[in-house]
Formats: C-alpha cells, sequence, structure tokens
C-alpha cells in the first residue's frame, strides 16, 4: 500500500508528497502480505518488518497532521486577531459557551433559570483559551509531540535510497541491466558507466537535500510548538497571535532555514 498523498497545495503539502513517492516502495516492502498466522510466524523478519511499516504508518499521519494543524493554527490566529480583538478572554467566554451548548456543560455551569452563566471566573474559562486550544493534549497530538529523532527511518531511508534500487539488486546477482537515455535525435542509447555514475550522484543528492529539508521542517515546527507551550494561557499574547499567521504562511510555502541533518540523530 501506498503513502496517502495529501491534498494540500502549499510547497509544504507538494514537498511532502515528494517525500512519500521516495519511500513509498520501503512502505511496501515491509507491508504485511501474508494472509495466515502460520505463514506469519514462519517469517523471520516479522518483528522488525511490523515495527518498520508501523513506524512509516506513524509517519504518515504525522506529515497529514502537519498541513492540518498549521491551517487550524493560522485560522484561529486571525478570528482571535480580528472577531476577538486580541482578547483571550473575550475567545476563551465565547469558546466555553459553544462547547456548552454544543456538548452540554456541568451543573454549575448554569443559573438558577437553567440558562448558561455570563459570570465564569478566569480559573473556570482558562482551558477554553486560544492558548489552551494550540497547546492542546501532549499525550495524544502527534503534531505536537514529534521531534526531529523520530523519523530516522525516513531520513536513513532518503540517504540509502540510491543503494536499493533494481540495478543494485541484479548487480549483485551476476546479471546487471543496461539503462537508457534519450539523445539529441530522440533515440534510445545505452548510458555508459559515467553516465550512470552522474545518475547516482544526482539522484544521491536530491535525497540528501530531501532528507536535510525533511529534518528542518521538523525543527522549525518543534521551534514554533515551544514558543507556543511557552505562553500563558491567561496572558493576551497580541504580539504573538499578530505575527503567527505569517509565521505559518513561511512555513507552508518552505520558506525556512534549512539544518542540515545531523549524524548523530
Amino acid at each position: 500500500m501506498l503513502f496517502k498523498r495529501i491534498e494540500d497545495k502549499s510547497n509544504l503539502g507538494v514537498f511532502f508528497n515528494a517525500v512519500f513517492k521516495e519511500v513509498d516502495m520501503l512502505k511496501m516492502t515491509v507491508s504485511p502480505h501474508v494472509a495466515t498466522y502460520e505463514r506469519y510466524r514462519k517469517d523471520k523478519h516479522k518483528h522488525t518488518a511490523t515495527m518498520a511499516y508501523y513506524e512509516f504508518l506513524l509517519f504518515e499521519e504525522y506529515l497529514h497532521s502537519i498541513c492540518t494543524d498549521l491551517r487550524d493554527w493560522k485560522q484561529k490566529a486571525i478570528a482571535y486577531n480580528d472577531e476577538f480583538e486580541s482578547s483571550w478572554k473575550y475567545y476563551a467566554l465565547v469558546n466555553n459557551r459553544k462547547m456548552i451548548e454544543q456538548y452540554g456543560g456541568a451543573e454549575n455551569d448554569y443559573d438558577k433559570e437553567g440558562n448558561i452563566r455570563t459570570d465564569f471566573t478566569d480559573k473556570e474559562i482558562v482551558y477554553d483559551s486560544i492558548v489552551s486550544d494550540l497547546q492542546g493534549d501532549n499525550s495524544t497530538n502527534i503534531f505536537l509531540t514529534t521531534i526531529p529523532a523520530d523519523l530516522n527511518i525516513i531520513y536513513n531511508s532518503l540517504q540509502n535510497k540510491s543503494e536499493v534500487n533494481i540495478f543494485k539488486f541484479f548487480e549483485s546477482q551476476g546479471t546487471p541491466l543496461k539503462s537508457y537515455r534519450q539523445d539529441e535525435n530522440g533515440n534510445m542509447v545505452e548510458n555508459s558507466w559515467t553516465d550512470q555514475l552522474l545518475n547516482k550522484i544526482t539522484e544521491q543528492h536530491q535525497c540528501d537535500t530531501m532528507a536535510d529539508t525533511l529534518f528542518s521542517v521538523v525543527v522549525t515546527l518543534n521551534s514554533l510548538i515551544a514558543q507556543v507551550n511557552k505562553l500563558k494561557p491567561k496572558k493576551d499574547n497580541k504580539e504573538f497571535f499578530e505575527n503567527l499567521p505569517n509565521k505559518i504562511d513561511a512555513i507552508l510555502e518552505l520558506r525556512i532555514s534549512l539544518t542540515p541533518l545531523n549524524p548523530a540523530l
């Protein structure tokens, strides 16, 4: 099964789909293909393959969550700046009321006449603030909890991709395949050893750059999430939320600093 492509049209979404394309075959290699427990028991590499497949599934979920959550953050920040006049309490009161209307509230959320109270204290609505919305649940949110080292299997897959291709396989079997290219006249001509070497170098450079870019995206996201986690829920944080849409746009358009992948990760 191939990776599910991301429908987001930003540069980030396009880049993520390019990464998926590069590692599609590796995911298929470790995907469960057996139909019986007997076959499964005979698979000597079932533990390694199962863990690798699970990591690929987490990776897929993570990349999809990035585009979705970033756009959600941007939408909330714009509404906070415009509709709620950068007031944490105004946002929290409206959010609190909406949650009660939609899901029902506790007994003390209503007055004696059965109407939703309008005198909530700061302590009662702090978890309905925009900061609390963005900070979310760190125990279950893959967007908030993923760190660069979690994607090691993907970096390694990209960096080693040129070593695991079909030409390499047949060469190891003693029956090397010939590769061809189209010349200026439209004729198919066999690639020389030099052509093959240059192709391999180009492919490896592209994969290395892709790994570095992916690593840089996660580093940038972690930095932004760290800034959010430092915010005080009962503060307006006006300057931060005014700048947040532009920060998110920069990430979505891949206008970020490139951080070379650390081999020690």
